[in-house]
């Protein structure tokens, strides 16, 4: 016979006895009673279907009336700017009178004594309404931005409702090309109105700046010199091509890959023949800044704050100011510290009396040459004081 125990005193108190005094136990005394949904959430861990009963359960509950939620209308913010105006400044606003038999004067008994509070106070809103309106009005005014793709007929341009509106207004698909921008260097005149000619039918276009212009992409030239286009571009890292470029690209009507016509680039060894006069050992610099400026991410003169001090500054200066340094206006005489780390001197410009320029040096500022500027761009590596002019030398320890 199977033995069964009782698990409580209550269970125990429903068995019975029989005529020999044995103790029997009915078979529902020990069957456990599951717990009811009600009693199972008062448990430390209730099952997770019980926990999705409930929170459905609970959302049975109805929500209040509709009725709320029409009385609770957001008032509209220039009914409540109304309002602060005619609590703080108590003026009655003057309504436009279209009778010119009738003046509209103020009824002084209906204006309140300004007191120190309310012109505090009235300051405060002047304030916060010229900060309103100097964020805009209800066209953002986003910056001038042209589309290379033009957008589909019937599009609409979208207004923002509020002025403080954060978004992006671009139109620019991603994967649309850049307008390359060319510049040409060493060209006769029939050679430029031709090539103008063809890079503008194949889709980009050509600066008309006599100087370098710091929007173009590429620089167009039969062979590389050391004027101020390429070394302009040389500094800020720009394509610098051979003028075969554009007549192969016209050829094929589209812009080639640029690396086969760079000057100094591997890959274009061969394409195109140079003139006996250029130095073929700087070619390759144009090339090398271009991959260095790209791989990183700073530009030739990026740590430069340089004074320029020439009779033709103005060339030296875009130079510079392409390749990411700062030029520095200031002259003699030098009283007090001078934040700048080159001071570039044209030698037939100032020949007679260096002297001026000794403070310049006393601070550690390296005084050379103009043609620095060159000397650098095709040896990057030189030591700067191998190129301090002879005067300034003796101010320049060697560690």
């Amino acid at each position: 016979m199977r033995n069964f125990r009782a698990k409580s005193p209550e269970k125990q108190k429903s068995a019975t006895k029989d005529d020999k005094g044995s103790t029997h136990y009915e078979p529902w005394d020990f069957i456990k009673t599951p717990d009811t949904p009600l009693g199972r959430i008062f448990t430390p861990d209730p099952s997770p279907r019980l926990r999705k009963m409930c929170e459905y359960w609970l959302m049975q509950f109805p929500d209040r009336s509709s009725n709320d939620s029409e009385s609770n209308a957001s008032t509209p913010l220039s009914e409540l700017k109304d309002r602060l105006w005619n609590k703080i400044l108590k003026k009655k606003v003057d309504q436009p009178n279209f009778d010119d038999s009738k003046e509209n004067v103020a009824d002084p008994s209906s204006e309140e004594p300004k007191t120190p509070e309310n012109e505090f106070l009235a300051g405060k809103f002047k304030q916060l309404e010229d900060m309103l309106t100097a964020s805009g009005s209800g066209k953002r005014q986003s910056r001038n931005f042209k589309s290379i793709n033009p957008a589909p007929a019937g599009n609409r341009e979208y207004q923002d409702s509020q002025p403080c509106t954060v978004g992006w207004d671009f139109k620019q698909g991603e994967s649309s090309p850049h307008k390359p921008i060319f510049t040409l260097s060493n060209l006769t005149e029939k050679e430029r109105e031709q090539i103008t000619y063809m890079i503008e039918s194949l889709g980009g276009a050509v600066s008309e700046l006599a100087n370098y212009d710091p929007a173009c992409t590429h620089l167009i030239s039969p062979k590389p010199c050391r004027n101020e286009k390429p070394l302009a571009c040389m500094a800020a890292g720009k394509w610098i091509l051979h003028t075969s470029y554009i007549y192969e690209s016209k050829k094929r009507a589209r812009f080639l890959n640029e690396e086969e016509y760079e000057f100094g680039n591997p890959k274009s060894a061969g394409n195109f023949d140079l003139p006996e006069d250029v130095d073929k050992s700087r070619l390759t610099r144009s090339h090398w800044w271009r991959k260095e400026i790209a791989r990183r991410g700073y530009k030739a003169f990026n740590d430069m704050r340089a004074i320029v001090v020439a009779q033709k500054r103005e060339p030296i200066v875009r130079v510079i100011e392409a390749g990411g340094g700062v030029v520095v206006d200031v002259k003699p005489p030098f009283d007090g510290h001078v934040h700048a780390t080159h001071c570039l001197i044209d030698n037939k410009y100032v020949s007679s009396d260096l002297s001026a320029y000794v403070p310049l040096a006393e601070q550690g500022i390296y005084l050379v040459p103009t043609v620095y500027i060159s000397d650098y761009l095709y040896n990057p590596n030189k030591e700067i004081r191998d190129c301090v002019i002879p005067f300034f030398s003796k101010y320049y320890s060697r560690s």
